[in-house]
């Protein structure tokens, strides 16, 4: 009997495995301040938009999305992205990097009401440093409106 409890218990724990409080802290962190920074109907740029839809959903209706991906990730299929864009009343575009994404993309000056950068400096610099991380906040700073709002995450490790 005492055999089977344990067997239950340690098969009970690993079920649990994918609850990771830290992670959904930094989430609800994070939707919570999407939701203050962005109305509805903004322009938002996302940068290095690694997620695929999963930002999307913080966003209110009517926001039109610019997302700023890598190359790896501006090949691959957006179809999924698209439709969660849609389903959540969302318009969606994507823009590439430059230089095999050394370069942020080329975007019109203060055209943005919200720009998302979560996690993108933390990523910027793994790539090529703490320069890359500066170019990535100053293209991503010229993109907003004078009076834009900047949503900045990143997770410390």
């Amino acid at each position: 009997m005492r055999r089977l409890l344990l067997v239950a218990t340690a098969l009970g724990a690993a079920a649990f495995d994918w609850i990771n409080p830290k992670y959904w802290a930094l989430q609800a962190s994070t939707a919570k301040l999407i939701g203050a920074a962005v109305g509805r109907g903004s322009s938002v740029l996302e940068v290095d938009a690694v997620d695929g839809a999963k930002n999307l959903y913080y966003l209110p209706i009517g926001c039109s999305v610019t997302q700023w991906l890598d190359e790896k990730r501006a090949k691959d299929d957006l179809a999924p992205t698209r439709l969660a864009a849609s389903k959540n009343g969302l318009g969606l575009e994507a823009v590439a990097c430059r230089d095999n994404g050394r370069k942020p993309p080329r975007l019109k000056e203060a055209s943005f009401d919200a720009c998302l950068v979560l996690g993108a400096l933390g990523r910027a610099a793994a790539r090529g440093g703490p320069d890359a991380a500066v170019e990535t906040a100053e293209a991503a700073l010229r993109a907003l409106k004078p009076d834009g709002r900047l949503v900045f995450v990143e997770q410390e490790d």
